[in-house]
């Protein structure tokens, strides 16, 4: 079943205020929930829609085929709620949507989130998240727990008070005295795992695709993330030319809380710095 695409700016004024009345409402309970869910079909599909916008077609579908109609609304309150307290991203939309749907999933989907309790969100950690020695040494799973931790604390802070500023939520019953654990290890990964200088040079050597060589090359001098050297664009690169003839360029990456430069120095392509490089390069990129 193809998702219909649904833009909030495009939905009735009707609509929109009743979502803004509800994310500054006091709180959901079940029997509120499937009252919703079942006397308004239309509303409650597009706010389900609303909430996956943009994402893979079986996130709705899960919502709506392995969740109660109660957790799922919920779900999608939550969501279009986040949407207008932060600049929530597709990948973090899609976290939320899985850790809250796994942890109704593990309770059989019988019961709704405000009638979760402290041991529920405790058991599902434990029996879900946490491994033993001898299936992960390195405590890989530590990560993944401490994730689904706060991903529950933020959710349950904003179920219980809706219509607080987000600063000022106190955490609830349900997920009090749970901290996040800290790993034995400063790292997931070994020195062997690393690639060394050489092996960066020698790659760079042999590595016939340019844009793969221009690619590696940004990762090893920025710790750009994938995507951010993936999404330059022409307008994000100034070059700047040296004695040398190398070229430099900086690329400011706006997140939500500041904006950092990153400069490369003494990059190099083609044997040097001639007219147009700057536009190869950024092909390549």
């Amino acid at each position: 079943m193809l998702k219909q695409s649904i833009n909030i700016s495009n939905i009735d004024e009707k609509l929109h205020s009743q979502l803004l009345l509800e994310n500054n409402s006091t709180g959901y309970s079940s029997n509120t929930l499937d009252e919703n869910s079942q006397t308004g079909d239309v509303l409650f599909d597009q706010k389900l829609e609303m909430a996956t916008e943009g994402l893979e077609p079986y996130y709705l579908d899960h919502l709506k085929t392995r969740l109660s109609s109660g957790n799922a609304l919920v779900i999608s309150k939550y969501i279009l709620s986040m949407k207008l307290e932060v600049n929530l991203s597709d990948n973090h939309r899609r976290s939320i949507i899985t850790s809250l749907k796994l942890l109704s999933e593990f309770l059989k989907n019988k019961k709704s989130f405000r009638d979760m309790t402290h041991e529920d969100v405790i058991f599902y950690l434990d029996s879900c998240c946490r491994k033993p020695e001898s299936v992960d040494s390195h405590h890989k799973w530590i990560s993944t727990y401490n994730y689904r931790l706060i991903c529950f604390i933020r959710f349950f802070k904003w179920l219980y008070s809706p219509d607080i500023e987000p600063s000022k939520r106190q955490k609830p019953p349900v997920v009090q005295n749970l901290p996040t654990l800290k790993r034995k290890e400063k790292s997931a990964y070994k020195p062997s795992d690393l690639w060394t200088t050489e092996d960066d040079i020698l790659y760079l050597k042999y590595c016939k695709n340019k844009r793969d060589r221009c690619f590696h090359a940004l990762a090893i001098e920025t710790s750009c993330r994938p995507h951010e050297i993936l999404n330059l664009k022409i307008k994000d690169i100034v070059f700047k030319y040296s004695n040398e003839k190398q070229a430099r360029f900086q690329k400011q990456i706006t997140n939500k809380s500041a904006e950092w430069t990153y400069k490369v120095k003494g990059v190099a392509f083609d044997g040097g710095v001639e007219a147009g490089t700057n536009r190869r390069l950024v092909k390549l990129l």
